[in-house]
C-alpha cells in the first residue's frame, strides 16, 4: 500500500504558537473554575492531543479503502471515478 517514501509532516509554527497561547488562556481559565488539581483540566488536555490521531485515522480510513479498491482493478471503483470524471 505505502509507496516506500516516507512522509514527513512538518510543524506549521506560524499556526502552533497562538494555539498555544489559547490553550494556554483555556486551561488557566478552567482552573480557576474547576480548581488547579481537577481530573476534568487533565481529560481535556489528554482528548486535545489525543484527537489529531483519533481524526486522522477515521478521515483517513475511507480514503484508504478507495485506494486499495481502485489498486486492485475494481470496476467498481473505475466506475465511480468515471462519474466524477466523466472525460476520461
Amino acid at each position: 500500500m505505502s509507496s516506500g517514501k516516507p512522509i514527513v509532516r512538518q510543524i506549521a509554527w506560524i499556526s502552533l504558537i497562538p494555539q498555544l497561547v489559547i490553550m494556554l488562556i483555556l486551561i488557566i481559565t478552567a482552573s480557576m473554575i474547576f480548581g488547579p488539581s481537577s481530573p476534568v483540566i487533565d481529560i481535556i488536555i489528554l482528548l486535545y492531543f489525543l484527537y489529531p490521531f483519533i481524526s486522522r485515522k477515521l478521515i483517513a480510513r475511507n480514503h484508504q479503502n478507495g485506494i486499495k479498491l481502485f489498486k486492485s482493478g475494481s470496476e467498481m471503483a473505475k466506475s465511480a471515478l468515471r462519474m466524477l470524471n466523466p472525460l476520461q
